[in-house]
Order: C-alpha cells, then structure tokens, then sequence
C-alpha cells in the first residue's frame, strides 16, 4: 500500500499524538554519563526533575516521528523506499563570530560530520538498515572555524537503498 504526502503525514501524526504525550526517550538510567552532563549544562532543572525527561537524547532513533515512520516502513505500510535525502541548513556559522550559542564548535577540527550530520547517518541506519557504503565531500566555508561546515555523503545500504546527507552549518 502506498500512500501520497498527505496521507502519509496524517498517519504519522495520528500514530504519535498520544505517544507524545508520555516519554518514548530512551529510559535516562541508560543515557551515557556525557548526555547526562550536557543535559545538566543545558538544563541545569534536569537533576532536580525525577519523574520527566527534561533533555531530548540526542539520538535521534528516539523521537516518536522518526519511531513511527519506521514501524510503517517495516511493516510494508508506505512501499520500499527507493531513495532518501537528509538535508539541514541551521545557518549558525556566518560571519566573524559564528555559533553563539556553542561556540566551541570554532575549534573541532571535524565539525559537521561528526558532531552533526552524525545523527542523520544513524536516522538512516534506523530507518533503512546498515550502511555499506558511503562518499562523501566536505569543505569549509566559513574561513574563521578549523572544521568543516558543509558536507555532502552519498549512501548505499545493504540492500542497495541509496541516500543522500546534505548539511550545512
């Protein structure tokens, strides 16, 4: 069964508006101590707050979206998928003082890959299964920061899904 954008939207929606309203996180007991130490930075509540979760993990295999959309991929409910693409543009790293919210991002030597486009290649993984293959190409734009900050990978999983991660900072 196939369904077009609208539908498929709908379904996905319809599935996770009660799951949004109870934690489908990972339990916080298994978070490592890195993600309970940035969620403590982030929000210094979360060590007071038991009974919630007060950080999104930054997994995002996680999310209720991204858990659904699975479920109905695996289940034949939307098709094979013949191909995907990733593409994010937070538009944080121009100019002479870029990431003002983070900006120890100025001094990673690998920037975009490892510390964010890392997150859409396990998404993939999740959703479509281990990656066999991959090529990618990165640059840096912005002449201030030591990384990268723009980068495009060409995937192909194991049974031969293609996909494309497109991000740049």
């Amino acid at each position: 069964m196939s369904l077009d954008a609208q539908a498929f939207r709908s379904s996905i929606l319809g599935r996770i508006t009660d799951s949004t309203r109870a934690s489908v996180a990972e339990p916080k007991s298994r978070w490592s101590a890195s993600t309970r130490a940035r969620c403590k930075r982030h929000n210094p509540m979360s060590k007071a707050i038991t009974r919630c979760h007060t950080c999104w993990p930054e997994n995002w295999r996680w999310q209720p979206w991204y858990r659904a959309a699975r479920k109905m991929i695996h289940n034949g409910e939307i098709g094979a998928p013949v191909s995907y693409w990733f593409r994010t543009r937070h538009r944080d790293d121009v100019g002479a003082e870029p990431y003002p919210k983070q900006s120890y991002f100025c001094s990673i030597a690998r920037f975009l890959i490892d510390e964010a486009l890392v997150h859409h290649l396990d998404t993939a993984r999740f959703l479509f299964g281990d990656i066999d293959q991959i090529y990618a190409q990165a640059r840096r734009v912005n002449p201030v920061i030591t990384g990268e900050d723009q980068a495009i990978l060409v995937t192909r999983h194991a049974d031969g899904l293609q996909g494309i991660v497109d991000g740049h900072r």
